[in-house]
């Protein structure tokens, strides 16, 4: 089998939008947001750290070969608790809401073996197979965030919640090809996009890595430092609520495309992120988050916000 390796450039973030094609474009190269709008899995990524070069470009990517780069390190910023943090615990659950006809699934089932009404859901987004209950703690998401001082532990719980359930279900649904369901979970943040490219067009992950999951959360105040730079770097409307998520190591993610693989070197380093965004009602899955801001906490317009 021959083996291709990837780099993933840390200074790319990725924002995309559902239409024809991925686009792989720096922020600081962006005139307007009006340019970031694009293709089919799903919206708002942050790719975030990488070793290795690369030559080659991923099929269904933009054209652009990867960004050849010497191994990197994103600083990786810890939240130093304070006297006003609490730690709450998470749900792993698809479907929050017990009146979700799909709620009953505890396991991953057929669309033709679901219930009338929940097929009935999951036949707007052209589903074959159907999350069960379980597939929200897909690749061993945290059980437990932490909330920042003045943030109601109820505002943190159903924030963090609808975080690891979009992200979650965005990943599972890239693994079970439901294309649909990734459409429907379009402003989740999963990073990542060309590892998600080549699963769209029918590549498959040899044993999906846990590292792909974030291994802390921490629901913070988004500070006004961190909301000019974001909205300097082409994010319009940053929510003032925010979820900073650490990433630990993360290499050898193998996508197998045919006779051939990739190997993906994701993060050389822990690293940690904050994504800004806000809870929002979904008719499939009940609720979900929708971000609309990330940047990385090595920025120092950005560090006071990732450090509460």
């Amino acid at each position: 089998m021959d083996h291709q390796h990837e780099v993933i450039d840390p200074r790319h973030v990725i924002r995309v939008q559902m239409e024809l094609r991925w686009y792989d474009l720096p922020m600081s190269q962006r005139s307007s947001p009006s340019l970031v709008l694009v293709l089919v899995l799903l919206c708002t990524m942050l790719v975030a750290a990488a070793c290795g070069t690369s030559s080659s470009t991923a099929p269904g990517s933009s054209g652009t070969p990867a960004v050849s780069t010497s191994p990197t390190t994103v600083p990786t910023l810890a939240v130093t608790p304070g006297a006003g943090d609490a730690s709450v615990n998470l749900r792993a659950v698809t479907y929050p809401d017990a009146a979700n006809p799909c709620a009953g699934l505890v396991a991953d089932t057929s669309f033709a073996s679901a219930p009338a009404a929940c097929q009935t859901l999951f036949a707007t987004i052209y589903a074959t197979l159907i999350p069960g209950q379980d597939a929200a703690g897909y690749l061993r998401f945290p059980s437990r965030a932490t909330s920042a001082a003045g943030i109601a532990p109820q505002q943190a719980t159903s924030s963090a919640e609808a975080f690891v359930r979009s992200q979650a279900l965005t990943w599972w649904a890239a693994f079970h090809n439901q294309l649909g369901l990734l459409t429907d979970l379009d402003g989740a943040y999963a990073g990542q996009d060309a590892i998600l490219s080549l699963l769209r067009s029918g590549g498959a992950l040899e044993n999906p890595p846990s590292c792909l999951a974030p291994t802390t959360l921490t629901v913070v105040h988004v500070k006004k430092t961190a909301l000019t730079y974001l909205e300097g770097h082409g994010w319009s409307s940053p929510s003032t609520l925010g979820i900073v998520a650490t990433y630990p190591v993360c290499s050898g993610v193998k996508v197998i495309t045919g006779v051939h693989s990739r190997i993906f070197g994701v993060a050389a380093a822990p690293y940690s992120v904050l994504l800004t965004g806000t809870v929002q009602s979904d008719p499939v899955i009940s609720t979900t988050w929708m971000t609309n801001g990330v940047a990385q906490c090595g920025v120092a317009e950005v560090e006071s916000t990732c450090r509460q």
